[in-house]
């Protein structure tokens, strides 16, 4: 699981983790890895700011959709910003990660979804919201928006379903309610100056 280029920015005890007690017992272990072709990862200590692109389908599913690849190459070409990705896990990875303590983390490093600065949360129809509220659950963060505050990142849900975000405001802070890259931008703008000035 290791990148030559980059084993500094991996979270190596959690790789070490995945490699022995994860990775051997799932079906399809490449969903769980991050080492494709043309991944980006960034030297996190001279980033500004650190999301989590999520998408609430499986890997196979997800890398499939052309907007998640739009918004990982327009939020990664800025210098100050790393984008990861991270996907629903199948049900026997999602077994395993529960009863072994694992958290859901990023595929580019490795670093559970609650030590990101925000995550994005893509909703293309309604049966991913289950989904949605199970990674949060898995990523160790609290399901409700009221129950987060500055310790945890700012989550953010955007996709065809937030155009009536009425079901789904009780889990996020922010809705993008179109599919825009350089409308994304400028809530990760926003965020950060927050964020630089010390506010939530």
């Amino acid at each position: 699981m290791q990148n030559n280029n980059h084993t500094t920015t991996v979270n190596q005890p959690l790789a070490r983790l995945l490699e022995s007690r994860f990775l051997p017992f799932v079906e399809k272990p490449f969903r769980y890895i991050g080492n494709e072709l043309n991944i980006i990862r960034k030297d996190l200590s001279r980033t500004a700011l650190h999301g989590v692109l999520c998408f609430p389908e499986v890997y196979d599913i997800g890398m499939s959709h052309s907007g998640l690849q739009m918004l990982y190459h327009i939020v990664n070409s800025r210098p100050s910003w790393a984008l990861s990705r991270c996907f629903h896990p199948w049900d026997d990875a999602e077994r395993l990660m529960r009863s072994e303590g694992l958290p859901l983390y990023c595929l580019e490093y490795l670093l559970p979804l609650a030590r990101a600065d925000w995550i994005g949360f893509s909703a293309q129809y309604e049966l991913q919201y289950t989904n949605i509220v199970n990674m949060l659950d898995l990523g160790g963060l609290p399901v409700f928006s009221k129950d987060r505050d500055e310790r945890h990142p700012l989550v953010i849900a955007g996709g065809p379903c937030m155009n009536n975000p009425g079901a789904d405001r009780r889990f996020y802070r922010r809705f993008r309610h179109r599919r825009r890259g350089r409308r994304h931008c400028s809530a990760v703008r926003v965020h950060g100056n927050a964020q630089a000035a010390g506010k939530n």
